[in-house]
């Protein structure tokens, strides 16, 4: 398994989502919301059918109206210990647009592909059972920048996750090392963090680098 997955505070949701069909986008109830009545379940990856009623070629930049629009939805509850903890969404592989709700209130859009994006859901998020809902479209007003876009599948073709972070983080490290003379006896490390913080505060975060020679601490350093 993917190393992420082993810790107690990344949640997968590749499992289990709940599926709805509707022939136009125009079908789509005003409110978004599922009826879990015998609905069929399926598992990711997902790919879905491309259909239109309308034209076969829409001029850019407009979508097709007239698309089928597929929804996707589970419901999910969180471990009490991540009750404190801030909570974003993470889609790894999306080939398709999409908007996501959670408890119904409306979280965000996407109609980037095959690149991971993250919603923060941390404010419609609630303690016990929540709901995610997904609305895939088979084509956005974008896609006539990509060239072949008409020819390639749609859906969900890599992990959807929950991940819980503290209000402040480690978010990127980047490590380079260099033999600072030929013999290779003295080396120069040279390390950026990426912190993100999501409260006021007057007091800046410290970041502390150990470095180690199997279990003999080296050097430690603050920053």
């Amino acid at each position: 398994d993917y190393r992420r997955y082993l810790t107690d505070y990344v949640h997968l949701l590749n499992d289990d989502w709940e599926y709805s069909h509707y022939d136009r986008v125009y079908d789509l109830p005003e409110k978004i919301v599922m009826s879990h009545n015998d609905a069929q379940k399926i598992s990711l990856p997902f790919i879905f059918d491309s259909k239109s009623t309308g034209n076969d070629r829409i001029p850019p930049p407009y979508a097709d109206v007239h698309q089928s629009v597929t929804l996707l939805s589970r419901r999910c509850s969180l471990p009490h210990y991540w009750s404190t903890l801030r909570k974003k969404i993470t889609f790894a592989g999306m080939s398709c647009a999409f908007h996501i709700f959670v408890n119904g209130r409306l979280v965000g859009y996407s109609d980037i592909r095959h690149v991971p994006i993250s919603f923060d859901i941390t404010s419609a998020w609630h303690e016990g059972e929540n709901e995610v809902i997904l609305v895939l479209y088979s084509s956005s007003a974008s896609d006539h920048l990509r060239s072949g876009w008409d020819k390639q599948f749609r859906g969900i073709v890599s992990d959807i996750y929950i991940e819980a972070f503290p209000a402040i983080s480690l978010t990127d490290l980047d490590y380079s090392s260099e033999p600072l003379n030929s013999e290779h006896t003295s080396w120069s490390v040279n390390v950026t963090a990426e912190l993100s913080s999501s409260r006021i505060s007057l007091e800046s975060p410290v970041v502390r680098l150990d470095l180690y020679d199997d279990y003999k601490l080296l050097s430690s350093n603050e920053f």
